[in-house]
């Protein structure tokens, strides 16, 4: 009887991820009541409007040590009978891949709250507005929207703070926003436009938007922010792998997944097998099929048990002299010559 094989859920479980903080902003090298864009030269702050000759003495982003968390300096925007703080923190446009934009948020009791920008760095110059944005109503509560729709709300503590993240892949048009490490909300990258326009900028702004009255209220607000980060999280790799598939009877093996999968990531990621892996003809067959590199566990534990040191040593050199002497044999002088037609499965009806 034929045995159906059954596509396992984590077969695909590990990313491999080339983290790189792209842009980031402590406030440290600022002192208390800083002028965010009159300090520190080219330091990536302006005032909302400047370009537009519409800006005044107050009109930015302030730095504090009021509050902070991480060091003993946070970010400041306020809105007061003399101060109007709407700064632009920019850096220059991206506009494809993955990213995990960082921030902490710190919103005083009883305040009215603000406005956060995220968008392209011409926002307040061209007049474009920001891809995507989060309203703090109040002292209590997060509204984030993808520019087409609300699409998360998350609640805040007044008085101490939050970590907020967005994650946003400019290729495939998604973003997920999470509060204090819990997702709370899915939807699209800006609905297109920062894949587009780019994803360039800050835009922090003291004043409270009441979207619950009608008309929309708007009031003297305040909040605090610190640590802000634009973190690439491109994956470079992914694994395949069963690991724990003996929880789930007649699962597919890794291998007979890896053509289908490089099929479809091509030369996007890079593929390391996972399982079953005992032979060097197991890691040539990989390789062909399009994986990258194997991973193996058992034959390590294996042989470190039975030989010690010397048992691992005469575990890769066996593995080494299988790779070596059947690569001669199927007449393949490099691994780049591993390909599909190297490979013929067997129709077992």
């Amino acid at each position: 009887m034929k045995k159906i094989l059954l596509s396992a859920v984590f077969a695909v479980p590990f990313l491999m991820n080339a983290q790189i903080t792209l842009i980031s902003e402590d406030f440290e090298s600022y002192s208390d009541g800083d002028v965010l864009t009159d300090v520190g030269g080219d330091n990536g702050w302006r005032e909302w409007g400047a370009d537009f000759g519409s800006a005044s003495a107050g009109y930015s982003s302030l730095a504090s040590s009021a509050y902070a968390a991480n060091g003993s300096m946070s970010g400041r925007s306020v809105s007061n009978e003399t101060v109007d703080s709407d700064g632009i923190f920019a850096w220059n446009n991206i506009n494809a891949g993955q990213y995990m934009i960082k921030m902490n948020l710190y919103v005083p009791e009883g305040s009215a709250g603000g406005y956060i920008g995220i968008g392209d760095n011409m926002m307040d110059i061209n007049e474009t507005y920001s891809s995507m944005y989060y309203i703090i109503s109040g002292d209590t509560l997060l509204l984030v929207s993808d520019g087409a729709a609300y699409i998360a709300q998350a609640p805040l503590t007044p008085g101490a703070w939050d970590a907020v993240d967005l994650m946003v892949d400019l290729d495939a048009n998604t973003s997920d926003i999470m509060v204090n490490g819990v997702s709370v909300g899915t939807g699209t990258a800006g609905n297109g436009n920062m894949a587009i326009n780019g994803l360039g900028a800050f835009d922090l702004w003291g004043t409270g938007i009441n979207v619950f009255a009608d008309p929309v209220e708007y009031n003297p607000g305040e909040f605090f922010y610190d640590d802000l980060e634009v973190v690439d999280i491109g994956c470079s790799a992914i694994m395949i792998s069963n690991h724990g598939g003996r929880q789930l009877d007649g699962s597919r093996s890794p291998f007979d997944q890896v053509k289908a999968i490089s099929d479809a990531v091509g030369d996007k990621l890079e593929i390391i097998l996972d399982g079953g892996v005992r032979r060097g003809t197991h890691v040539l067959k990989a390789l062909a099929a399009g994986a990258k590199a194997c991973s193996f566990g058992k034959m390590f534990l294996f042989s470190l048990a039975a030989g010690g040191q010397e048992g691992v040593e005469k575990l890769l050199q066996n593995m080494h002299d299988e790779i070596d002497r059947n690569m001669v044999l199927m007449g393949c002088k490099n691994l780049k010559e591993l390909n599909s037609s190297k490979l013929v499965y067997r129709n077992r009806g």
